[in-house]
């Protein structure tokens, strides 16, 4: 099958990650969990570093209230944590827009050397996202069967790649034969001595991350740090698993061995796909994380927000009203939000500005936002209402006589973030529902969304 097909993308060398300035008020922080400890704490410490950041013992720091004296530019924070630790630091994420990730969000971000921090979606600490951090690509698999895998992945936390690539972290395959798996085989096969290397060579990464981190972190990483944080990826030695790995993963909601749902090694590399090619390098492993794009932005069809268009035409339709977003809702949501309604005629005040409000906006019934709202009377409303008002470019009713259950549901902030408990193992998809059926299609789409189930847009 040989290697996957390169782009032309100028990579660094193993060791030169892009590296954003350092600035004396970082544009965002980091609170380490104390329960990450040695050197995989030296490594997070280090690769926030290189990507610009700042550290802080202070979780007031990570939600806004502080990093910047005498400024109002918003610095967002994030929180580091395993998901043993997740239910910690849950309220943050409820009262504030807090992402609370894995360690392999950050080393990522430093592999894929974009000087921009990847997505934090799919490196979730939530331990309900059971395939949290996985990349995957499927092998031997028809359309239909790839798109609900696709799915349950995505609802999982991980992500599907349609192509072979030595950048993802499993192997799906139906069985234990053909070119794509006796190259799954091979790339497995060398990095596993890589894995092995930096096992034994622990006292070398913390020696690493010492020396680069007393140079100010800068120059090069170390190649055993650079081994590191591949192995911490899962890109060392990837997993090769069948489809009953997803579909138990699913069923237990939680991430089982992979070995388990391992195929027999019947394969032998042939001649003609490893035998010519130079085995793989740790230099090899760098372009392809610096070279593909393993996370591509949401596909248009899947964006809830479509209708959230900066080029919205202007009109009047919200002329007078006062509009206020909860802080736990997304950045990049508001961003989108605002920049429709101020379209519509809307003005969007800060958050603190809730007395002159005529709408607050909440994605769940938390945080000093909604608690405010409720003690001065003002309307709650979800980002649905918000979206159904672009589209309609008007405000849209939400009293009882004019608004089906459905909507009214929809428009109504979730009680809690997260889902419903219990419902992120549940996988749901759709028969006799349209556009012009009440409820729509649209409507119980949001709803299985919104409750956390996976949703599948086909049969299966």
């Amino acid at each position: 099958m040989g290697r996957p097909t390169k782009s032309t993308k100028k990579a660094l060398p193993v060791a030169e990650v892009a590296q954003a300035p350092i600035e004396e008020h970082p544009a965002w922080w980091v609170y380490i969990c104390p329960s990450i400890t040695g050197v995989q704490r030296q490594c997070v410490q280090v690769c926030v570093r290189v990507m610009g950041g700042a550290m802080t013992e202070s979780l007031d720091v990570v939600q806004g209230k502080g990093g910047r004296p005498g400024t109002t530019t918003d610095v967002q924070g994030y929180v580091v944590c395993l998901p043993s630790h997740y239910d910690s630091y849950l309220t943050l994420r409820e009262d504030s827009y807090v992402p609370l990730v894995t360690p392999t969000w950050i080393f990522r971000s430093v592999l894929q050397n974009s000087q921009v921090l990847l997505p934090t979606d799919r490196f979730s600490a939530n331990p309900t996202k059971v395939f949290s951090s996985v990349v995957m690509y499927c092998v031997q698999v028809d359309v239909d069967p790839r798109k609900v895998i696709a799915a349950l992945m995505v609802n999982g936390g991980g992500q599907l790649v349609s192509l072979p690539t030595n950048a993802a972290t499993h192997v799906l395959c139906l069985r234990n034969s053909g070119s794509d798996y006796t190259q799954a085989v091979e790339w497995q096969r060398q990095t596993k001595s890589m894995l092995d290397d930096v096992a034994t060579n622990v006292a070398l990464v913390r020696d690493g991350c010492d020396r680069f981190a007393a140079g100010g972190c800068k120059g090069s990483l170390p190649d055993m740090v650079v081994q590191y944080l591949l192995g911490q990826c899962g890109l060392l030695s990837p997993q090769i698993v069948s489809y009953d790995w997803v579909q138990e993963c699913v069923r237990q909601g939680r991430r089982v061995p992979e070995t388990d749902f391992s195929f027999p090694d019947n394969a032998t590399p042939s001649p003609s796909s490893s035998a010519n090619e130079p085995p793989l390098t740790l230099q090899d492993l760098i372009d392809t994380c610096q070279k593909q794009t393993i996370y591509p932005p949401a596909p248009a069809s899947d964006d809830f927000w479509k209708d959230l268009s900066q080029h919205a035409p202007r009109s009047e339709a919200m002329v007078g009203e006062a509009i206020v977003f909860a802080r736990h809702i997304p950045s990049s949501l508001q961003v989108r939000m605002r920049h429709a309604l101020e379209a519509l005629g809307a003005a969007v005040l800060p958050s603190h500005d809730i007395v002159k409000a005529t709408y607050v906006v909440c994605g769940y019934q938390s945080g000093a936002e909604y608690s405010a709202a409720l003690t001065l009377h003002k309307p709650v409303v979800s980002m649905q209402w918000v979206a159904a008002c672009i589209a309609a470019k008007a405000i849209v009713a939400m009293s009882p006589l004019a608004t089906s259950l459905v909507r009214q549901t929809l428009y109504a902030p979730s009680r809690r973030h997260g889902g419903i408990p219990g419902m992120d193992a549940c996988v749901i998809t759709l028969s006799g529902f349209s556009a012009r059926s009440s409820p729509t299609r649209d409507d119980i789409q949001a709803l299985v969304r919104l409750s956390g189930a996976c949703y599948l847009s086909v049969l299966s």
